[in-house]
């Protein structure tokens, strides 16, 4: 009598996070402080770690940028940069006695921005290169002669991996449109006040953006340079260029574009003497076109500085010199701070929206962290819900290690595209599951369906795509994209994630996966005259 055999095969197979879109893992600031949010994006925590020793030391105007593998790559204040092989072995705090710039890679080709500045500079790679990176800079508006807006491309393979600036690429000088009514008077270096942003563009490269005078400056940027003319759009406000020694504060503040590139805010206090006149407005973008369109303002009596959009894009929080604050997007694009809830007036507060849809904000001097873990919906009947305090995150051995007014300027859609999961390895004829956590963005111009290419000449759709199965429509309420596979092939497969809109791919968000795919081949004898091979 022949005996049967049931086999059967359990695979414990690891699963893993692919490391892309990590470019805002590292943040320095203030003096010598900083997050890391490694675990964060592994899913292992829900705040940062506090970083003690990082290379800033700075007032204000600061920015950062890892790779999309989440490892730092530089940092800067406007003037210096520096990289991980540029600070290798110094000690922090640097000394008292040390001079700006020692560890920087630049401390003999000073670039033109300004810690001073309230945004001043910003960072992202060149399209299509992998170590050359763009760094755009501001100066501040007591800054004489002013400097305005200046872009340098930094090698960061070059000189044995620490980081070179580009020879005839340091300091190059945008140019500025025609001021409002002219056809001949061009705006200078002088009417350029603090603030400037970076969103991609809908053919892959990227848009940069300022607001001064009466107009909203838009220049394409590609991997040739930056467009020698600008995009022009008429401000619903018309902003002074005033340098005077008693209106240091007329022309500071932040500008925002949304993460899915189509909202545009901004908080810019026009104080022209120690009276404050903040200045809050919105607007809508064109990625396609750099127009900007529906100029809205409102004015209040607080010292205007720091705008962050909720992931929503529905509320906008605003920090001045003393508080912070919320208020609906739709309220302020129709010209009114009516709506405008005070949350928190204990110090001077700055905020920008971190990785998993939380806001972080710090308070110059502070060694408390403030977070908002629900930004899309502010408690509006007690306002002061909304935050939560974290005393001594910022727990720092020594003195003068601490936060100051500035956070890091990052390009906002670092943080719509999360992360990428599944198994790393697959048996042929077995099934797998794999996630993706994406951001929807607004209707109409955020990413309305996911395309996956399984690798193996497979395509499937998550979101509002015809062809995407009714379990995975519409947009997942917990952004949670799943899809289930099984390949019939052996050999390494690389998932590639895509977000579409209506204005087609979104650029430099393609998310992959590579997984091994085996054929588990195990052989059983049933007797010793009969062998059989059995595919798991």
């Amino acid at each position: 009598m022949m005996k049967k055999y049931f086999i059967i095969c359990i695979f414990l197979l690891p699963v893993i996070s692919a490391n892309a879109q990590r470019e805002g893992t590292w943040w320095h600031f203030g003096y010598n402080v900083g997050f890391d949010f490694t675990e964060v994006f592994n899913g292992n925590a829900t705040y940062p770690k506090a970083i003690c020793n990082a290379p800033l030391r700075q007032n204000e105007g600061v920015f950062s940028i890892s790779d999309k593998n989440g490892n730092w790559l530089m940092s800067s204040d406007g003037k210096y940069v520096y990289t991980p092989g540029s600070i290798k072995g110094a000690t922090f705090p640097l000394p008292t006695n040390s001079a700006d710039g020692d560890f920087s890679i630049n401390k003999n080709n000073i670039l033109f921005g300004n810690s001073s500045a309230t945004q001043s500079g910003i960072m992202c790679p060149v399209p299509g290169e992998t170590s050359l990176y763009y760094i755009f800079t501001i100066d501040d508006k007591q800054s004489n002669p002013r400097k305005g807006i200046n872009y340098s491309i930094i090698d960061l393979a070059a000189n044995n991996g620490i980081g070179e600036l580009v020879t005839g690429k340091i300091n190059k000088s945008v140019t500025y449109g025609y001021q409002k009514n002219s056809l001949t008077e061009r705006y200078t270096a002088a009417n350029v006040m603090e603030n400037i942003t970076l969103t991609p563009s809908s053919d892959g490269n990227y848009w940069l953006v300022s607001i001064f005078g009466s107009h909203f400056h838009a220049w394409k940027v590609t991997k040739d340079g930056v467009s020698d003319t600008p995009v022009l759009s008429l401000s619903s406000y018309e902003f002074a260029s005033t340098t005077s020694s008693n209106s240091y504060r007329g022309g500071l503040g932040h500008i925002r574009i949304s993460a899915d590139g189509t909202r545009i805010a901004y908080a810019i206090d026009q104080a022209s003497n120690t009276t404050p006149v903040g200045v809050f407005g919105t607007a809508f973008f064109n990625n396609s076109t750099g127009e900007v369109t529906s100029s809205k303002h409102a004015t209040k009596n607080i010292a205007a500085y720091g705008v962050e959009f909720s992931p929503s894009n529905e509320w906008l929080y605003l920090t001045n010199m003393g508080s912070a604050g919320f208020i609906k997007f739709s309220d302020l694009a129709n010209g009114s701070m009516n709506n405008y809830r005070n949350m928190i007036t204990t110090g001077e507060f700055n905020a920008v929206m971190g990785p998993k849809g939380i806001m972080y904000m710090i308070v110059r001097g502070s060694s408390t962290l403030y977070t908002i873990d629900d930004p899309n919906n502010p408690d509006t009947a007690v306002p002061a819900n909304t935050y939560k305090a974290h005393p001594n995150f910022f727990a720092c051995e020594g003195a003068n290690v601490y936060p100051f007014n500035g956070l890091p300027n990052f390009m906002p859609s670092f943080f719509l595209v999360k992360a990428l999961t599944g198994p790393t390895e697959l048996c042929t004829g077995a099934e797998g599951e794999f996630i993706l956590e994406a951001e929807q963005g607004t209707s109409g111009y955020g990413a309305e369906y996911i395309e996956w290419d399984m690798g193996d000449n497979t395509k499937y759709y998550t979101g509002d795509h015809p062809l995407a199965d009714p379990s995975t429509k519409p947009w997942p309420t917990d952004n949670l994209h799943k899809i289930k596979h099984t390949y019939t092939s052996s050999g390494i497969k690389t998932i590639r994630t895509n977000p579409y809109n209506s204005n087609g791919l979104m650029p430099d968000k393609e998310v992959t996966l590579n997984i091994t795919v085996k054929d588990c081949v195990t052989y059983i004898y049933i007797n010793p005259h009969l062998r059989a091979k059995i595919i798991q």
